[in-house]
């Protein structure tokens, strides 16, 4: 009798080709603020889904780093943990420890009377579509977050409702001087994608069969500093997935004129730490002033224009400015511009290729901004509590709105002189300023058409294929 052979089965070998590394580019700047509304108080397209499918990951990432952590605490107590390098740009260390989620809600603040109808309107919608936003009067919010700016015809508006300005006694829709978004998540994005790099190597690594000669079924590499040109040049592959953002157009396949929709739109980003101590106040003793006094521990992150996200107890994300016209060369120098010394407020500039003197001119002048209209929003920040840590720059790719938004897109494109092997090509992109709430979601649909061949299962919605 001959023995039936078993199949093997063939191991997932994954490549993922980055030009800067994990969270070095624009993802690593992003506000981290997990939302599903708009600055109008509707729901987004699926974003009551697609902040469910974020999470799901931001809970692996969080059990990763927590592996890691308890795993280097081991290593350290054996005595086999070696020096770290210093690196002026590597704080990732410096905030372990920290909440990668900072769950403490989102709240917009109305900034003209229309919002303010705006967000009353639809929120009773929103509510039955599995919003869980909550209108706010002024003295609501001067509880939920002291100090916070309201307009003034906001706050003199009768909440309950409007009279018609001509006099003739309707009613328009009720006032909110804010909408309070208790579900709302505040990301430390940076830390959030390294941590899920990390869990992505976990899983590949349990992989590995029962048996000791078993074979892993998955396997992950990651090539960072890698250029890739053009997807033609990467054979042996069964599938290639280009989802490189605002620079897709670097991509030779990707490069031609009116080939994608997308709009690049650049911006700077600062965060802010607690102040060096002056004149012996503070309440710590040591040389910092604490936070509390610039944000509440459990205040909420502020939605709009600028947008402050609280990374922690010590340290605040403030964004961001809108450059438009941004180019795929600018899309690439993304990431940290410069620091500023603690001491003396000099910046540190990073040594990164495109961080010249226009770029550096390009940041001073938008923290100036962001620090005046942070401080507009919520004055309390001009106090001198807190001073500039870094400076950072990223550009996003915003598609063309629709009669459902501003949706991603997702499709699939033939590889032209590549061999059979390496013709199946899938673009995702346009994610725009619904990254946060849609990668998750998205990756889970592209990873299914990957697999299995079949570009049907990605949403019509979101279809579109590169010519």
């Amino acid at each position: 009798r001959r023995r039936r052979r078993r199949r093997r089965a063939r191991a997932l070998v994954v490549h993922l080709y980055d030009e800067k590394g994990i969270a070095g580019g624009a993802s690593g700047v992003a506000a981290g603020l997990l939302h599903p509304y708009t600055p109008r108080g509707k729901l987004i397209w699926r974003g009551v889904e697609g902040v469910t499918e974020t999470l799901r990951l931001v809970d692996a990432a969080e059990a990763a780093e927590a592996a890691s952590d308890a795993e280097r605490r081991t290593r350290i107590v054996g005595g086999r943990d070696g020096d770290d390098d210093d690196d002026d740009f590597d704080d990732r260390d410096d905030r372990r420890g920290a909440a990668i989620a900072w769950r403490v809600g989102t709240v917009r603040p109305a900034r003209s009377l229309k919002q303010a109808r705006d967000l009353a309107k639809h929120a009773p919608a929103a509510a039955e579509r599995g919003g869980e936003g909550v209108v706010l009067s002024p003295e609501n919010l001067a509880t939920l977050l002291p100090g916070v700016d309201v307009p003034a015809d906001v706050v003199d508006a009768p909440i309950g409702s409007a009279k018609d300005p001509a006099g003739r006694g309707s009613s328009r829709p009720p006032l909110a001087a804010a909408l309070h978004i208790p579900e709302g998540v505040v990301l430390d994005t940076k830390r959030y994608l390294e941590a899920l790099w990390d869990a992505t190597a976990r899983m590949a690594l349990e992989s590995q069969g029962r048996r000791a000669n078993e074979r892993r079924m998955c396997v992950v590499h990651l090539r960072v500093g890698v250029v890739v040109d053009a997807l033609s040049s990467l054979r042996g592959y069964d599938a290639v997935v280009s989802a490189c953002g605002a620079a897709s157009g670097s991509l030779r396949e990707l490069s031609g004129d009116g080939t994608l929709p997308t709009q690049l739109q650049g911006g700077h980003v600062l965060e802010l730490v607690p102040a060096a101590e002056r004149g012996g106040g503070g309440d710590g003793g040591d040389g910092k002033r604490n936070h509390q006094d610039a944000w509440p521990p459990e205040a909420p992150g502020i939605l709009g224009s600028p947008y402050i996200a609280p990374l922690g107890r010590g340290r605040l994300l403030v964004g961001a400015t809108k450059e438009y016209d941004a180019s795929v060369e600018d899309a690439r120098r993304a990431g940290a511009v410069y620091r500023r010394d603690g001491a003396t407020g000099d910046a540190i500039v990073a040594e990164e290729d495109g961080v010249d003197a226009a770029a550096v001119a390009s940041a001073e002048r938008a923290e100036a901004s962001l620090l005046a209209s942070s401080a507009a929003t919520y004055p309390p920040l001009a106090r001198g509590d807190s001073r500039v840590d870094v400076v950072r720059y990223g550009v996003r790719a915003n598609p063309p709105r629709t009669p459902l938004g501003s949706l991603p897109l997702i499709g699939r494109f033939e590889i032209e002189g590549s061999d059979a092997a390496a013709t199946r090509a899938w673009f995702v992109g346009g994610l725009g300023a619904r990254g946060l709430v849609y990668h998750a979601m998205l990756a889970k649909t592209l990873a299914r058409a990957v697999l299995t061949g079949d570009a049907g299962v990605i949403p019509s919605e979101l279809r579109f294929d590169p010519k």
